[in-house]
């Protein structure tokens, strides 16, 4: 009987902890010298479920091609942190079972913080970025123009 309460607790508490994920911290960043850095967070506090694709998140997928969760499971974390420089995102929205995903490209100023946001109308979802003071900033990948301004999409 012992082992089974053993048993059945390591298994409540791996579960708990497959739910909790970590900010992605960029390698070479320093997380005591916060003007050294860029903070991006999402819009959307996940809340989490044992089953992968119910729950109502906005995470990050993708940093610069690299995937930033394990294969085949939907724990992707809510914050990343970034050295100044080009980078490219994937964010994704889930809600109930379906997605959708944005491509985001930001050159990142060193101790600035950022929030992805996005509405949602009737079967669409739209993404931006934002500083902490509200200003819009970033492309979606493939966007920007010649002039480095981002394009008008009609």
């Amino acid at each position: 009987m012992n082992h089974l309460i053993k048993f059945f607790l390591i298994s409540i508490f791996v579960v708990i902890q497959g739910c909790a994920v970590p900010p992605h911290i960029q390698k070479g960043i320093n997380v005591s010298e916060s003007n050294s850095y860029s903070r991006i967070t999402s819009d959307l506090n996940a809340s989490h479920s044992t089953i992968a694709g119910r729950n109502h998140t906005l995470t990050f997928n993708t940093l610069n091609g690299k995937n930033l969760g394990p294969p085949f499971s939907g724990s992707r974390p809510t914050e990343i942190n970034l050295l100044p420089g080009s980078h490219k995102f994937e964010v994704q929205y889930y809600y109930y079972g379906s997605f959708a995903r944005a491509c985001i490209e930001l050159e990142p100023v060193a101790g600035v913080n950022y929030m992805v946001k996005y509405i949602t109308q009737d079967y669409s979802v739209a993404f931006w970025l934002e500083t902490l003071d509200g200003d819009v900033v970033g492309n979606i990948c493939g966007l920007k123009s010649d002039t480095g301004k981002p394009k008008e999409v009609s």
